[in-house]
């Protein structure tokens, strides 16, 4: 995941003063997502950009460790 430098609000809406974060989690085969929403607990934009990149920092870390330990369960099958 990531955000769009050129977009300082991607991913972020507000709603009723407050932000939130949302994006869609697509699955495997790319044929349905899920859509995110994410109260981010600010009213304050620039602080709504920092909590938006912990998030899917943090969401592209657990990511890159689901796929190295079904990698590790795919090589110990062989």
């Amino acid at each position: 995941m990531r955000a769009d430098p050129c977009n300082e609000r991607h991913h972020l809406r507000r709603n009723r003063g407050c932000w939130q974060l949302r994006f869609t989690l697509k699955t495997e085969h790319n044929m349905v997502g899920r859509r995110v929403v994410c109260g981010l607990n600010t009213h304050d934009e620039d602080e709504a950009r920092v909590r938006r990149d912990i998030v899917l920092r943090a969401l592209s870390k657990a990511d890159l460790l689901e796929m190295h330990s079904d990698m590790a369960e795919v090589m110990e099958k062989e």
